[in-house]
């Protein structure tokens, strides 16, 4: 696959994946605070919020990236299924069914090594043929969800969606919003300020260095956030996030010693050395690693514990971390992609700051057990 297409590749998947905490309006997160039966009329809300914010996306990058045509109505379908995808993952993960869940939020790591095989056996390599794969797939994926969501929700004591305090979700899809535009910050900021050719480098050290640790953050909060809305007290509390750190801490050692100890090796039998990942570069990639990794423990903690106006500071916190990590990420760029990087992993540090300050009064106190 040409470099160009490649890039085209990686800027609509960035783009399509900010409705993956942004098209169900913190719906999400919501069924993980509460306990909600599924319906026609959630999936109908989720749906219209997840239409809409795709088509204020689509609009934008016509707009911003010039994308248009196929490929522009493939990134809409997109945005709408990942939504649905992500509502139907949490269900399961409200009810600790985090195997089921966990396979359907991560089935973009099964669709994307679908669209590798086909650009690998066929001549269908363009930036179209792999997103329409990507678009096919996520679609089969959200349908059978909400089939499976609707035949086994074994919950009868559940809250309606009309009993829920709804205006939560605007700040949690705030807090969402300014996270996913920060997972995401890198790829929207690349193409403009170093080109597409370095967009198309930083998705191959995205993928060869970074999915691990992004597995490992989403792996945190898919667990952290419903188990600690389950701990009675809070020496439980301690205990669990004494638990995942621990987890967190080895895994990230693991993963830094392989990506030294197979990179050069990936490079040359796999990139065939077409891609420059240097030292420097793999070290930014890996401190972005780590700071996104502590600052989803600040994030699940508070989306668990915090009350609705500790979460509207959060929100507003998040988002002036966005725009300080968006203004480090330009400043750096005259660096190169290391400076970048390094300016994008301000907010993240930040924001994980941040949201341990407020939610530590719930780790310390043991008369901070109440429930919002």
């Amino acid at each position: 696959m040409a470099r160009i297409e490649f890039a085209a590749v990686a800027l609509v998947i960035a783009i399509s994946q900010i409705s993956y905490g942004v098209g169900a309006l913190g719906v999400d997160t919501v069924i993980n605070r509460y306990v909600v039966n599924a319906s026609t009329t959630l999936l109908l809300r989720v749906s219209t919020s997840s239409l809409a914010v795709a088509v204020i996306l689509a609009i934008g990058s016509h707009l911003v990236y010039e994308i248009s045509g196929e490929l522009l109505v493939i990134q809409l379908v997109l945005c709408v299924c990942i939504s649905l995808n992500q509502v139907a993952s949490s269900f399961f993960r409200s009810r600790q069914r985090f195997g089921l869940s966990l396979l359907i939020s991560q089935v973009h790591n099964v669709v994307i090594a679908l669209a590798s095989v086909m650009v690998l056996t066929t001549e269908r390599d363009t930036a179209v043929d792999v997103c329409a794969v990507l678009a096919a797939a996520y679609f089969v994926s959200a349908l059978l969800a909400w089939l499976k969501v609707f035949r086994d929700d074994p919950i009868t004591t559940a809250l309606a969606p009309g009993d829920i305090p709804w205006s939560e979700g605007l700040s949690i899809v705030g807090m969402g919003a300014a996270v996913v535009l920060l997972i995401q910050l890198e790829r929207l900021l690349i193409p403009n300020f170093l080109g597409a050719d370095t967009l198309a480098v930083f998705a191959v050290l995205a993928a060869i260095v970074g999915s691990s640790f992004r597995v490992l953050q989403m792996a945190i909060g898919f667990t952290l956030l419903p188990r600690l809305r389950a701990a009675r007290d809070v020496a439980a509390r301690r205990r669990l996030l004494f638990t995942e750190g621990l987890v967190a801490f080895v895994a990230v050692a693991v993963s830094i010693g392989a990506i030294y100890a197979f990179l050069p090796l990936i490079v040359e039998w796999f990139l065939e050395d077409k891609y420059s990942l240097d030292a420097p570069l793999v070290v930014a990639a890996i401190c972005a690693g780590v700071a996104k990794v502590i600052a989803s423990f600040s994030q699940a903690s508070a989306k668990a514990l915090c009350s609705s106006r500790e979460l509207f500071i959060l929100n507003v916190v998040a988002w002036i971390s966005l725009g300080i990590g968006t203004l480090a990420a330009i400043k750096g760029s005259t660096w190169g992609l290391p400076g970048l990087i390094y300016g994008a992993s301000l907010a993240w540090v930040l924001l994980g700051i941040t949201g341990g300050y407020i939610v530590l009064p719930y780790i310390r106190n043991p008369e901070a057990v109440k429930k919002f």
